[in-house]
């Protein structure tokens, strides 16, 4: 699923194709990942998306001062943005996806100018709403600390990191804490730290402590520069693959040598509930 360097990749590109254009029409296919769908359609009508953020892997659309559009691609969501014959797609990879409205379209945002926002979701995981703005902010106040914002320091990381009992790739993963890490920056971080993802974090010494934090800065800033990681299941809203996978040292190198030459090989097994990968010749 996008993480918080690829859903900021396709926020920046869709700011340059869609903002300042009347909604014409929304045409909901499936309304399983529509909140209240009458609400939803009759307060887009005729409005403008007048700006974008990101709250962790959320996008948020702007339409006016107390109304927000809150689009969370999930696990396999995707974006599909469409003028002429010419098209920009961010997230899950389709087959065909250029071919929409297709079976896995959700969601249809036509544009003033004849262009159109297609939402999609493979496994009808993604949810799509409209919000006031003191919904929005009780939202947005779930969520935690923004790791690529000057706001994340390392007084407030170690702040978060008290009294914890549960593991470090639990940690990372729980978007109260920081927002945007999922399963392939978790073991990347933890990999920097020459920590084991299973570690308990109460376990953690200061320098430990002091190297995540280093590392959440520094991987996820490169990883938003070079536009993502790219698997099988994650596009820019470009069509393009992200850059960072071939930056990546330990997520997807299963069985492979250690590329810290510490003689040890890439193990893969479950923490979290998820599919982790770690080194435990040089991961303590």
């Amino acid at each position: 699923m996008p993480e918080l360097p690829e859903v900021e990749t396709i926020k920046r590109q869709l700011e340059k194709n869609v903002l300042g254009k009347d909604i014409l029409s929304v045409d909901i296919f499936d309304k399983r990942v529509v909140v209240n769908e009458k609400e939803f359609v009759k307060g887009l009508l005729n409005k403008k998306l007048k700006s974008i953020e990101r709250v962790g892997k959320v996008l948020i659309f702007q339409i006016n001062k107390n109304s927000f559009l809150l689009i969370h691609l999930r696990m396999t969501g995707q974006l599909v943005y469409k003028k002429d014959n010419n098209f920009i797609a961010g997230g899950h990879p389709i087959d065909n996806a250029f071919n929409v409205p297709n079976k896995f379209t959700c969601v249809v945002f036509k544009f003033s100018d004849g262009s159109c926002l297609f939402f999609n979701s493979t496994r009808k995981f993604s949810r799509t709403s409209l919000v006031s703005k003191i919904e929005k902010e009780k939202y947005v106040d779930k969520f935690g600390i923004d790791p690529t914002k000057k706001e994340f320091t390392y007084k407030k990381f170690k702040k978060e990191l008290e009294n914890k009992k549960v593991s470090l790739k639990s940690f990372l993963l729980n978007q109260k804490y920081i927002s945007g890490i999922g399963n392939i920056y978790a073991d990347e971080v933890c990999f920097f730290a020459f920590v084991l993802p299973d570690r308990k974090v109460y376990s953690l010494t200061e320098k430990e402590k002091e190297l995540l934090f280093v590392g959440t800065k520094i991987i996820l800033k490169k990883a938003v520069e070079k536009g993502g990681t790219t698997f099988r299941d994650y596009l820019t809203a470009e069509g393009k693959k992200g850059g960072y996978v071939k930056y990546l040292r330990v997520y997807g190198w299963a069985e492979k040598e250690c590329l810290n030459m510490c003689g040890g090989i890439i193990l893969k097994k479950v923490v979290a509930g998820r599919g982790t990968h770690f080194c435990k010749n040089c991961q303590k």
